[in-house]
């Protein structure tokens, strides 16, 4: 379905009102246009709906998505939109290739920066660059090298004006969202089910399965295995999220108090006594994981738990000090990094980073500053100008400036109507045994208020075509644990 004036004129106004007022950086005419047919089936069947019927379909996902909450307020830090968004299967192609490619070149820089450190030595990241990183955790040097490979990780991406995605943020060390994803593909398959088995989406069960199975393999030759996602607890705003994915996987839902380390061991409190560990899925980052150890206390810390994971007694799952690799130190590298590693061009690249005095000659309008030391900084170069101009001489050596993201916008359903919001991918991977595998779909988010660092605000089911034509009834995801999530 090709987007003209001719197509327009027989959609409902609702929809036709959106298409004839956009113009600029939008994902529905800007770039579905180039290659619209995975939308056909959707429009078609949109174009049988009015927009009461889409605002009744709205309130009947705020109403399932308000079930199971554990915190009634954590509701309004997002909302699930009603109209999904496609992506082609040569997109997704590209995504897919470029995010397993990315996983896998994290992988080895993980390793070396944690073991030989032969990239420091040869050069290809500073090494003063990256001690002065407080991502950067000595503590995780002394770690086996098989704990060091990376079990779970996220990447947000974005479309450039050119149609080419790029990469936003790595998030390796306890990528949230995956939840949400699975509420959200669970909620639209009930209230979008028709338009849902039309489309022909890909299915997320298997990675769900694979995900479960990766985790499994640590445990196979044990006869009672345990293993637990640590949370921070009920004042995490993500706590729903971590208490859906327990109930979902079978896993315990554990916070630090309940745990202990004993002889080596990281034990379960219990009535019955304590029981050992085996696998621990954290949802903390890493300056909250041991506070023994690390110079930051946190009370979230489990005291004795790296000396475990030395021992071998228990696997924590992402490994410790997976943070930098979301660091400037190594992120601005990644090119020369993918050219020497793996000797091919990076598919997924991010924005240029310039230092302060590389800034200086360039036009701040297309710029945004941020700081090393405190990562909530970040400053539009045109807006803030001022701003950054004292920061930088106060303390030059403090900032750094990076090119500022582009977003497109895609359509959400508000008050009634569709508006243009700018939108963010985030794309999961598993690294196995066999390889790296990526999750058929993405959390399309939009987030106008916190940055575009934090999953909130809307959010959209994102469905990528199947690669065969043939329909499935299969369900979506193995049945959870407790039925009730459903």
């Amino acid at each position: 379905m090709y987007i003209n004036n001719n197509t327009i004129s027989q959609l409902p106004t609702w929809l036709s009102d959106y298409l004839n007022k956009l113009h600029g950086h939008d994902e529905l005419i800007n770039h579905s246009g180039l290659d619209p047919q995975h939308w056909d089936t959707l429009f078609n069947r949109l174009s049988n709906l009015t927009s009461e019927e889409v605002s009744s379909r709205d309130i009947e996902i705020r109403q399932l998505l308000q079930n199971g909450n554990i915190q009634q307020e954590s509701n309004h830090q997002w909302h699930f939109d009603p109209l999904p968004f496609m992506l082609s299967k040569s997109e997704w192609h590209q995504i897919e290739k470029g995010i397993k490619q990315r996983t896998e070149l994290l992988n080895l820089i993980q390793q070396d920066i944690y073991g030989e450190q032969t990239l420091l030595t040869d050069g290809y990241i500073p090494a003063l660059s990256l001690f002065r990183d407080k991502n950067y955790l000595r503590e995780g040097f002394s770690l086996p090298s098989n704990e060091l490979k990376l079990f779970f990780t996220a990447v947000d991406i974005y479309r450039t004006p050119s149609g080419d995605f790029k990469v936003l943020t790595d998030h390796c060390q306890c990528p949230l969202g995956l939840g949400l994803l699975l509420k959200n593909r669970i909620i639209a398959r009930r209230v979008m089910a028709e338009e849902f088995a039309e489309c022909n989406v890909r299915q997320i069960k298997g990675f769900l399965r694979l995900f479960q199975e990766t985790i499994n393999e640590y445990t196979s030759y044990m006869d009672d295995p345990r293993i637990v996602i640590l949370t921070q607890g009920i004042d995490d705003p993500n706590y729903n999220e971590h208490a859906f994915l327990s109930t979902y996987f079978g896993y315990t839902l554990v916070q630090s108090a309940d745990l202990t380390v004993r002889n080596g061991a990281v034990c379960l409190k219990s009535l019955q006594g304590l029981g050992k560990i085996n696998v621990i899925l954290r949802w903390l980052p890493d300056h909250s994981i041991d506070s023994l150890e690390q110079t930051e206390y946190s009370l979230h810390g489990i005291p004795g738990l790296l000396q475990a994971v030395r021992e071998g007694s228990v696997k924590v799952l992402n490994p410790f000090g997976s943070g930098i690799l979301s660091s400037v130190a190594v992120q601005r590298h990644l090119n020369q990094l993918s050219d020497h590693l793996l000797q091919e061009p990076l598919l997924l690249s991010q924005a240029a980073y310039y230092s302060v005095e590389e800034a200086k000659t360039l036009n701040w309008s297309i710029l945004e500053c941020a700081s090393y030391k405190d990562t909530s900084i970040k400053l539009d170069g045109r807006r803030d100008a001022d701003k950054i101009k004292k920061l930088i001489t106060e303390a030059p050596d403090n900032y750094y400036f990076y090119d500022k993201p582009l977003l497109s916008s895609a359509p959400f359903w508000q008050n009634n109507e569709l508006v243009a919001k700018p939108v963010i991918f985030r794309c999961y991977a598993l690294t196995t045994e066999h390889g790296i595998e990526v999750l058929p779909s993405a959390l399309c988010y939009s987030n106008d208020v916190n940055g575009y660092a934090n999953v909130s605000g809307l959010i959209k089911d994102t469905w990528i075509n199947a690669h065969d034509s043939g329909k499935s009834n299969e369900p979506i995801a193995p049945v959870p644990v407790k039925k009730e999530w459903m």
